[in-house]
């Protein structure tokens, strides 16, 4: 996942298995595939564009997604700070 935002303040307190909400962002001048990761009403940052086509189109046919904290590596590069697993409800 792509790192920022609020990120960096919330790596205390975030932890394995917590659950993070999806959110497509159409409007987003950068990617019209974007999806937004929030935890706690904080966005985190975003999937790697390389791997948001399907999460994108799943949230635009408005099916139920979140997911959840796999893996958590503060150090690692910025687009490897996190591993999700997404969940279709």
């Amino acid at each position: 996942m792509r790192v920022s935002h609020a990120a960096p303040a919330l790596w205390s307190a975030l932890h394995p298995g917590a659950v993070l909400i999806l959110t497509a962002e159409e409007d987003n001048p950068h990617d019209p595939q974007a999806v937004a990761v929030y935890w706690r009403g904080c966005k985190l940052g975003y999937l790697p564009r390389a791997e948001n086509l399907v999460v994108s189109r799943l949230l635009a046919r408005r099916r139920t997604l979140s997911a959840r904290v796999r893996r958590l590596l503060p150090g690692a590069e910025h687009d490897q700070r996190l591993l999700l697993d997404v969940l279709m409800l």
